[in-house]
């Protein structure tokens, strides 16, 4: 008898063993939707009009990680989205956007709690894509703009170039913004076999112009079997949203990839979504009630479109049988812009300045070739945007990796430290920031165009652009020493709506402006004097705080500068950053090429043009004719009407 029952508790505890798992391993991703007033669950209006509260997602696995294929990539990226602008990410603010399925991806994923870009968006973007430090190829200050050839030079290899190698299809959806002068610098030149989107910085979103302009900045370029790439300059997509685009053609690449194939799909989606200009459908606003102030649920209201177009995405994965062997990542390109109504509270700082709240940016990674013992953990190790290609490099089967950069990379993969399981260890222990030699003249945003500079006199107080001057940052194990001009200093609240008084600026691009209260629930105004020395208030740099050291671990908010109380750490961190800085190249002089900028009205004699968005009549040649022989065909025209006269060889 004693036998007998104990074979009956080792069966029973066998079937409970094998319940607890299928429990654990049949776990579901679902829409959600939070109403104005509550967070109650609801499906996504534009995946389903079902009226149930929950929708499955993704189906997960009970297999680890695929060993025996390369995995699909996805890698998203969100503009100027900052550390508190996803509602549930940040859990020290409930004034984000409403992301449901963004939330659900990194609740079944690994959420990347230190994930650090570049200060702005093109060096950023060039780091992602070279694993390295921008001020190793000219690339540290300010944005790629029209008049700049590239933002990247030839002898620095790109991720797809490397996937490319091992046999991934690999295709771009979104916006470039490395640089479009010259053939070999747009996307199809550097790696991608497909390229759909714009290639310049900031446009309208729905009109597709680039911004202060009138010229469209739509592309459709495929690269042939031969080589050969035939470029399209699309008109026909005037009143659809940037995002709605992207969703669509990211869908469509997803249904038509053969899944039969052996080669693994690399789908990269630089969303041009939330970037100013705010332009969103009310349907999107009106799913963010719980914010006040409306030029922040405006923005949010952004958000939560690419929330949705995220969502439908990897529901196309889903039903192409693709999610089980997709890996997905997603962050932001820098922090948040607050005078567009983006925050990274409670972190000081915004976009265009290396503290926390310019630099640190909601990330993740989710998917079905996520092993399923670290699926909804958080980890909270250092990581910068370098070590996105070596990650994704430690992720392949062993015997199927793409090959090492012939560049040495800044980047270290953070793999192994996922697998590990503990949050907190990271192979990172040392981080550059910036490292920016280049000295702004006072009220100049963007560098400027061409050759004019906007000088202004000493003594004239001007509106403060906020925009950083020469600078460097660099971390070391839990310490961050920072040196000179930041830019904007303050701390911004969760809506900081009223804080700024937004102004425009003639010179360069972007927006800029003034700090008008200085309410602790909008504004805690930085006592460094910087915004001071920036507008003209005062003209003595020697009352201008110029050097900060913190402890970013014990004080993330940057409110206790150290300096002055551990001269030895600053000493310390002041030798390291001059071995970089003797390793830095100086930056882009801004007259790398006129071919990228439709306004000059220069002519190279090349084979595609630029066209006015109304009249849609050529107003300039922007491509070196040198650059035909690699198999460019004429440009042909997409949407309605009249084709423009195509261009002769």
């Amino acid at each position: 008898m004693f036998f007998t029952c104990l074979l009956l508790l080792n069966i029973i505890s066998i079937i409970h063993a094998q319940n607890k798992k299928q429990q654990h391993t049949s776990s579901t991703l679902e829409f959600k939707t939070n109403n104005p007033t509550t967070t109650s669950t609801q499906p996504s209006s534009t995946c389903s009009s079902s009226t149930t509260n929950r929708r499955r997602l993704t189906k997960q696995t009970t297999s680890k990680t695929t060993t025996s294929k390369l995995p699909h990539i996805i890698l998203i990226v969100l503009d100027d989205v900052g550390y508190a602008d996803l509602r549930t990410f940040n859990p020290t603010s409930n004034l984000g956007a409403n992301t449901p399925n963004m939330a659900n991806l990194w609740d079944n994923g690994v959420k990347l709690n230190r994930f650090y870009t570049q200060e702005q968006c093109s060096p950023t973007r060039g780091a992602l894509m070279t694993a390295r430090y921008p001020m190793r190829w000219r690339g540290q200050h300010s944005v790629a703009t029209t008049i700049h050839k590239t933002w990247v030079p030839d002898d620095e290899e790109f991720l797809p170039e490397l996937l490319r190698e091992q046999g991934y299809t690999t295709v771009a959806i979104g916006k470039w913004h490395l640089g479009h002068g010259a053939l070999r610098y747009t996307p199809t030149g550097r790696g991608f076999q497909k390229f759909f989107g714009p290639y310049s910085g900031a446009g309208n979103h729905w009109q597709h112009v680039i911004s202060g302009t009138r010229f469209v900045d739509l592309h459709d370029d495929v690269q042939q079997v031969d080589g050969s790439v035939q470029r399209s300059h699309v008109f026909g997509f005037n009143g659809t949203h940037s995002t709605t685009l992207t969703e669509q053609e990211a869908v469509k690449t997803i249904m038509k990839h053969s899944v039969a194939s052996t080669s693994p799909l690399f789908l990269y989606l630089p969303f041009q979504a939330p970037h100013t200009p705010t332009q969103v459908h009310k349907k999107y606003v009106d799913r963010n009630q719980h914010i006040a102030g409306m030029k922040r649920r405006e923005f949010a209201g952004m958000i939560t479109q690419v929330d949705d177009a995220v969502g439908n995405i990897v529901q196309a994965l889903h039903k192409k049988e693709m999610w089980d062997n997709t890996l997905l990542i997603t962050f932001s390109d820098n922090g948040g812009q607050t005078v567009q109504g983006a925050s990274n509270y409670p972190l000081r700082g915004t976009k265009s300045t290396p503290f926390e709240g310019g630099t640190r940016v909601p990330a993740f990674i989710s998917g079905g070739y996520l092993p399923l013992d670290v699926r909804g953990s958080t980890f909270s190790g250092l990581i910068h945007v370098t070590d996105v290609l070596p990650t994704l490099r430690a992720a392949m089967p062993l015997h199927l990796k793409i090959r090492l950069p012939k560049k040495k990379m800044d980047g270290i993969s953070f793999w192994s430290s996922i697998l590990a399981g503990n949050e907190k260890i990271s192979e990172r222990k040392e981080m550059l920031y910036a490292l920016d030699p280049y000295v702004r003249q006072r009220g100049e945003t963007m560098r400027p165009y061409i050759t004019k500079r906007d000088f202004v006199p000493d003594g004239t107080i001007i509106e403060d652009t906020g925009f950083a001057s020469k600078h460097a940052a660099i971390r070391m194990g839990n310490y961050k020493y920072i040196e000179g001009l930041t830019g904007r200093d303050s701390w911004f609240g969760a809506d900081p709506s009223h804080a700024l008084q937004p102004r425009m600026w003639q010179i360069g691009a972007g927006q800029a402006g003034d700090v008008v209260q200085d309410r602790p629930d909008l504004v805690r105004l930085s006592t460094t004097k910087q915004r001071e020395y920036r507008t003209g208030e005062i003209t003595d740099m020697k009352l201008v705080t110029m050097v900060f050291l913190f402890n970013v671990e014990q004080d993330p908010t940057e409110s206790h500068n150290l300096a002055k109380e551990m001269p030895m750490k600053v000493k310390e961190m002041q030798e390291r950053l001059k071995l970089y800085k003797k390793e830095m190249v100086m930056p882009w002089d801004g007259l790398s090429s006129l071919n990228g900028n439709p306004n000059l009205l220069q002519s190279e004699n090349g084979m595609a043009q630029w066209y006015d968005f109304v009249g849609k009549r050529k107003v300039v040649d922007f491509w070196n004719p040198k650059e035909v022989v690699m198999g460019a065909v004429p440009i042909r025209r997409r949407g309605k009407g009249k084709s423009p006269p195509a261009s002769k060889l």
